[in-house]
């Protein structure tokens, strides 16, 4: 059982990494990298949350983007989306491990319609 839960714990941490490297490389491409850095210091001083928040409260930076960056934020949650879906599939060893309720967790917040 510990082997299990262990396992669980390594593919949400692996899934945290890929969240955030996917975000990074959104940001990075529409704002480029200062500008990402920036907006990382905004979100720890105006709202105490760090990047490495984001994966376990994707609505909460999802919502502080669109304050931020306003209502065209549906094109970021597209691409981040897309990014998170390109990289699960270019990771093909954490791909393997994960269940099909792993995988659609991984995206799914970025894709919503709010």
């Amino acid at each position: 059982m510990r082997e299990v839960e262990s396992q669980l714990l390594r593919n949400k941490e692996d899934i945290g990494r890929l969240i955030l490297e996917s975000v990074d490389d959104v940001l990075d491409g529409i704002f480029g990298k200062a500008m990402r850095q920036a907006f990382y210091d905004l979100l720890e001083r105006k709202y105490s949350m760090s990047r490495d928040d984001i994966p376990s409260q994707m609505n909460t930076f999802l919502l502080i983007l669109e304050r931020n960056f306003g209502k065209n934020i549906k094109a970021v949650r597209r691409d981040i989306a897309q990014k998170i879906t390109q990289n699960l599939v270019a990771n093909t060893n954490l791909l393997s491990r994960l269940s099909p309720q792993e995988i659609a967790n991984a995206s799914s917040s970025w894709t919503s319609t709010d």
